[in-house]
């Protein structure tokens, strides 16, 4: 069984950073983006 845990503020703002940047590494490495915009088209 899967179960859901809510984050605080903190917990978030952690993993919105590291999805951000997972994101556009991802991208990059596909050749879809060039490295120096992956984060700001990331947040986008």
């Amino acid at each position: 069984m899967i179960r859901l845990e809510k984050m605080n503020s903190i917990e978030f703002e952690k993993y919105l950073s590291f999805a951000i940047k997972n994101y556009a590494d991802e991208h990059v490495k596909a050749g879809n983006w060039n490295e120096k915009d992956a984060i700001t088209k990331a947040k986008e």
